[in-house]
C-alpha cells in the first residue's frame, strides 16, 4: 500500500515535471518564431531603405537587385519597376523598341502611385510617350513630331529646374536646338554652377542666353541675372554679342 502512494507521488512529480517541460518547450518555440519574423522584417525594411538610397543616387542595378524579392513589400514593386525604367532610360540609343519597352513597364505603374518618385515617373511617361509619337508618326508629320518631343522635354527640363535638379535638366536639353532649349540649358548650367561668393562662372554661362529671350522662364532668369549675379542688361548684351 505504501510503496503504491509512493508511486502515485512520484508519477504525479514526474506529470507536473513534463508539464512545465512542455509549456517551456511551446512558449521557447513561439518566441523563437516571433524573433524570426520580427529579424525578416527589420531585414526587409533594411533592405527597402538601402534601395531607396541607390534610386536617389542612380544606382539603377543595385538597386533592382535589392527590390527583386521584396516585390509584396510597401511599394517595391513600383520602385522595381520604375528602376527599370531609369537603367533602360540611361543606355538607351533612341530606337522605337527601347521607346516601346520602356512605355510598357510604366504602363503597369498605377497611375494612382503617389509616392516619392511619382514626378520622376511622370516625367518618363511624357518622355516615352513624346518618343513613340515621333517614332509612330509618318514622313509628313515629321517635323512636327520632333517639335512635340521638343517640347516635352523643355516640360521636362522646367519641372527639373524648379526641383533644383539643374544637372539632369541639362541632360534633358542637348537635343534641343530652338532658342528656349538653349536658353533652358543655360540657365540650368548656371543655377548648377553658382556660388554666392563667387559667381563669375554663372556669369559665363548667362552670356549664352540672348537678353532679348522672353519665352519659359524667362522673368526667372532675369531675376537671376540682375539679383543673384548682378550683371546690368549693357554688360549682359555685350557678353552675348561676344558669344553669338
Amino acid at each position: 500500500m505504501i510503496d503504491n502512494q509512493n508511486l502515485v507521488k512520484k508519477l504525479a512529480v514526474w506529470g507536473s515535471v513534463l508539464i512545465v517541460v512542455i509549456a517551456g518547450l511551446t512558449y521557447g518555440f513561439y518566441a523563437f518564431k516571433q524573433q524570426t519574423s520580427l529579424k525578416a522584417a527589420t531585414d526587409k525594411e533594411q533592405r527597402y531603405e538601402q534601395a531607396i538610397n541607390f534610386l536617389k543616387l542612380g544606382r539603377w542595378a543595385e538597386s533592382k537587385e535589392l527590390l527583386a524579392d521584396l516585390e509584396d513589400y510597401k511599394d517595391a514593386g513600383v520602385l522595381s519597376r520604375y528602376a527599370d525604367a531609369q537603367d533602360l532610360m540611361a543606355r538607351m540609343t533612341g530606337t522605337e523598341k527601347e521607346y516601346k519597352t520602356i512605355s510598357g513597364i510604366v504602363d503597369n505603374i498605377p497611375a494612382a502611385y503617389n509616392g516619392e518618385f511619382r514626378g520622376d515617373i511622370d516625367r518618363i511617361r511624357k518622355y516615352v510617350q513624346a518618343g513613340n509619337q515621333e517614332n509612330s508618326a509618318g514622313t509628313d508629320q515629321e517635323t512636327a513630331d520632333q517639335l512635340a518631343k521638343e517640347n516635352a522635354r523643355i516640360q521636362i527640363s522646367v519641372e527639373l529646374i524648379e526641383d533644383g535638379r539643374y544637372e539632369e535638366a541639362q541632360q534633358s536639353l542637348p537635343s534641343v536646338t530652338s532658342e528656349v532649349g538653349n536658353a533652358l540649358y543655360w540657365y540650368a548650367k548656371a543655377l548648377k554652377d553658382y556660388n554666392p561668393s563667387d559667381w563669375s562662372l554663372s556669369e559665363s554661362d548667362i552670356y549664352h542666353i540672348s537678353p532679348d529671350y522672353n519665352a519659359v522662364l524667362s522673368q526667372e532668369i532675369r531675376q537671376f541675372v540682375s539679383g543673384k549675379l548682378h550683371v546690368p542688361k549693357r554688360l549682359w548684351e555685350s557678353g552675348y554679342s561676344k558669344i553669338k
